[in-house]
């Protein structure tokens, strides 16, 4: 839930170089299908993933990983694109 807040308050108040980048990050998971988004996070968080590689933790098909995949989905999208929404909508006023 902090991490949602905090992504859509920055998106909603500040412009910076990567604000594009963190859009299309928020809204992919509204976008991509369920199967292929689950595709890319086992690549992701797979034993020869990114996340493994750089971390040197194994979290594939743990409650570790269940857990990360839960904050990506309810705190950013399901959270963070309303709170924005309405955060620029109320800032324009």
């Amino acid at each position: 839930m902090v991490i949602g807040l905090a992504c859509a308050w920055l998106l909603a108040r500040y412009q910076f170089t990567g604000i594009l980048l963190l859009e299309i990050l928020n809204l992919l998971l509204l976008v991509i299908p369920p199967s292929v988004l689950g595709y890319y996070l086992v690549q992701l968080f797979g034993r020869d993933g990114l996340f493994a590689t750089v971390s040197h933790i194994d979290v594939l098909f743990t409650w570790q990983a269940a857990a990360l995949a839960l904050v990506y989905i309810w705190g950013l999208v399901q959270l963070g694109n309303p709170i924005r929404l309405t955060s620029e909508d109320g800032s324009s006023s």
